[in-house]
């Protein structure tokens, strides 16, 4: 995120935090590309944070403000100033910039208001350790271990012959979930996260409803088939795991929406 003059003008900033807030509060994707120096300003306020010119995310502007912080003298730190004249205007810092006040020039970021809708400023500046994460990019990636979880199985019962058959599809799809985060298959584990749910991560407050698995007993069903309304997946049984692995990947793949390949 960088500062731009009309859009703080427009309000726009306001209206990007309340929907970032109400993205979270409805179970939508978190905004997690929000700079790590900017969380920390909404958390403790910007006068606790302090702002390298290594954190500006734009190359161009992070150059100039590189050049007038390093200006060895009034003549090189003028020449700096010039070049840097647009982005100074437009941040509301176009003053006299001497040898003494280089320092004090920053770009400072007004969006807070926006994310005080439903509360979401006030949670995260009162469970900051907690929350972080949904604003900063998480390095964490996606396992077959968090989507075997996330998912509730819909066995039937225990002794039938459909139990029977249900369990060995489950030991499959169990195997082509570590084979996605492996890359042995063509299928990444975001793209079955995707088939089933419609989004490529987990959201802050989960999926509603859960996703869950489900069995297909019909023959003619041979390739996977998902609901991205209910967030569920129904496997076809197979009787081994190198025909599953093929019908998933091409059923995935050739998906162009809602689950039907």
């Amino acid at each position: 995120m960088s500062l731009l003059f009309l859009a703080l003008k427009g309000n726009s900033y306001f209206y990007a935090g309340q929907l970032m807030a109400m993205s979270i509060i409805h179970g939508g994707p978190p905004p997690q590309f929000v700079s790590p120096v900017l969380t920390e300003a909404l958390i403790c306020g910007p006068d606790k944070v302090i702002v390298s010119a290594e954190d500006v995310a734009n190359e161009e502007i992070r150059s100039q403000i590189i050049l007038i912080r390093d200006a060895s003298s009034e003549d090189a730190l003028e020449d700096a100033v010039s070049k840097a004249s647009s982005i100074l205007a437009l941040s509301g810092c176009f003053r006299r910039i001497d040898m003494q006040n280089r320092g004090e020039v920053a770009i400072h970021y007004r969006f807070s208001e926006g994310l005080t809708a439903l509360g979401m400023l006030n949670a995260l500046k009162t469970y900051p350790m907690q929350l972080r994460c949904l604003f900063v990019e998480s390095i964490e990636r996606l396992t077959a271990e968090h989507l075997e979880n996330l998912f509730k199985v819909h066995l039937s019962e225990a002794g039938s012959n459909k139990y029977h058959g249900e369990c060995i599809t489950l030991g499959f799809w169990r195997d082509y979930l570590q084979d996605a985060e492996l890359k042995l298959t063509t299928v990444l584990l975001e793209e079955v996260l995707v088939f089933v749910t419609g989004s490529d991560k987990i959201p802050a407050l989960g999926f509603s409803p859960a996703p869950s698995v489900e069995f297909l007993h019909d023959e003619d069903h041979r390739f996977p088939i998902a609901n991205t309304c209910e967030n569920v997946i129904r496997l076809p049984l197979k009787s081994k795991y190198e025909y599953f692995k093929k019908d998933m990947d091409f059923g995935i793949k050739n998906s162009h929406g809602f689950g039907r390949p």
